[in-house]
């Protein structure tokens, strides 16, 4: 029977893919909409979404490169990376003729296992899907590879737009900064002072490189709230009156609706909501709805109060680091986290920091 998406058909008791074709699709194209910090977790998982759906034995994504040929990006129920090298080698021929036709190509290898190569195009050339299947896949049900197809060539287009699209965001949103910090002669390099010592916390403490990662991107963009708060609060030398000091702290807020549209992961978001938020809980903002305190959060807020301490402002002059760090201990399980502050007096005893 020729498969119906517009009338919802299903498939017959003969074919490979057992259940609706529609739904099979939107469950494929639920999967590949989901957020993912990176292209390859995007891909895996809908990958395995994909495969377990389909029945198959093994599936792999490579992308096309004209220096490199086809490079392996990710795989499901492939049992290592030489499986994935010896696979592309295999249809090599069949993946180039696949892209070079836009069409979907096949061919039988070992224990009468047959494998479908499908191309990933847009209006660029991305690479290909590589399906594996115990059985020959009926002519009238190829539409639903070339379906799937089409979801994995618009996914994997799309995301590297977005990422584009971040890039020259979060671009846009360090020269906030820098032109926020470029009003007060006192504050100028804070973020990336900050953004610096976070990271070498978060390296003593042998985080995961994505985590230091997001460390050094909250720590950059912590105060980019700030410029949605008169220049005339920031600058001034004496001390805040309580409705200054409530304008002021609201720059965590208006910094998370600045944030909003980048594409940042959560942690960054929390971070940059929640720098200000003190280890027991009191402090800005008021309505946090947390019951502990995040680490990157305790992070940035231990880095943020150490370089304010340590810089010279309007309106006091530059403490030691020595000063600094006794200054952290005295509030040491109450304003700051007490293992972030041991870390600090740790590397500034080993000048590490």
């Amino acid at each position: 029977m020729v498969i119906d998406a517009a009338r919802g058909g299903s498939l017959n008791s003969n074919s490979v893919f057992q259940g609706d074709y529609v739904s099979l699709l939107r469950n494929i194209s639920k999967t590949a909409l989901n957020p993912a910090s990176n292209i390859i977790e995007l891909l895996e998982n809908t990958l395995r979404v994909m495969g377990d759906s389909l029945g198959t034995n093994l599936c792999a994504i490579y992308e096309a490169s004209r220096s490199d040929g086809f490079r392996f990006m990710c795989g499901y129920k492939l049992e290592s990376s030489c499986e994935a090298d010896c696979l592309i080698q295999l249809v090599r021929k069949h993946a180039e003729d696949s892209l070079q036709n836009h069409k979907i190509t096949f061919t039988h290898i070992e224990g009468s296992k047959l494998l479908y190569i499908m191309p990933l195009i847009t209006d660029r050339t991305l690479g290909v899907i590589i399906l594996g299947f115990n059985n020959e896949i009926h002519t009238n049900e190829m539409e639903i590879l070339a379906s799937i197809s089409d979801i994995l060539s618009t996914t994997i287009d799309r995301f590297f737009l977005q990422q584009q699209i971040s890039r020259q965001y979060f671009s846009t949103v360090k020269s906030l900064v820098v032109a926020i910090e470029a009003k007060d002669v006192y504050t100028q390099g804070h973020s990336q002072r900050v953004s610096e010592y976070s990271k070498i916390i978060g390296r003593h403490l042998m985080l995961k490189d994505e985590v230091i990662k997001e460390i050094e991107i909250t720590g950059l963009v912590h105060d980019v709230g700030k410029i949605g708060v008169s220049d005339q609060l920031l600058t001034k030398p004496n001390r805040l009156t309580d409705a200054e000091f409530d304008s002021i702290s609201q720059h965590p807020e208006i910094g998370v609706k600045i944030l909003q549209p980048l594409n940042v992961s959560e942690n960054v978001m929390l971070g940059t909501f929640l720098h200000h938020k003190r280890y027991d809980l009191k402090g800005y903002p008021l309505e946090a709805g947390i019951d502990k305190l995040p680490l990157i959060p305790a992070i940035i807020g231990v880095a943020d109060s150490f370089d304010a301490m340590t810089s010279e402002r309007s309106y006091k002059k530059a403490m030691t680091k020595q000063n600094a760090v006794a200054e952290l201990k005295l509030f040491r399980g109450t304003q700051f986290h007490p293992d972030i502050v041991d870390i600090v007096e740790e590397l500034i005893d080993s000048n590490k920091l």
